[in-house]
């Protein structure tokens, strides 16, 4: 089966971010900052790694939070997030106050202090209809749209 890998400049029309925020989340944030990559090799980013860096957008544009402060947490975050993105659909990122602590939760309110993040906003926006069930979608989708394979057979 053949993986999806995304570019730089994909993961950065997807999440509607300017390539040097990529660029610096991946030079300062773990687990990304412990990569030993080769000059002239272009970085490939997973679903994973796109959903990863939409809370990590999320993070730094709505609340407001520096890369110092999310190197704290970014590799618990990056482990937190499964593989088979989709799975997320019914879970909710929660980063404790202080930064101490990352981990899934079921959606519902937290018995601790921090921020809840809902993945589901950064696959709808990404992968669009895909991520929601067949019951919620819509026809129009807009051109950033990440389109998955709609076959896994090896090219």
């Amino acid at each position: 089966m053949k993986t999806l890998t995304l570019t730089t400049k994909r993961v950065c029309d997807a999440l509607e971010i300017p390539r040097h925020w990529l660029h610096n989340w991946a030079r300062t944030l773990p687990p990304f900052a412990d990569r030993v990559t080769s000059e002239r090799f272009a970085n490939e980013y997973s679903p994973r790694d796109l959903v990863f860096f939409g809370v990590v957008r999320k993070l730094c544009v709505e609340y407001g939070i520096g890369s110092n402060r999310l190197a704290k947490v970014s590799a618990r975050l990056h482990r937190c997030i499964p593989d088979d993105i989709f799975t997320l659909r019914s879970k909710a990122v929660f980063i404790h106050d202080g930064f101490s602590d990352v981990q899934l939760i079921s959606n519902g309110s937290p018995s601790r202090a921090g921020i809840v993040i809902d993945p589901q906003d950064i696959l709808n926006k990404v992968f669009g209809s895909v991520a929601r069930p067949a019951n919620e979608r819509d026809s129009g989708a807009p051109s950033n749209l990440i389109r998955l394979p709609t076959s896994t057979r090896k090219r």
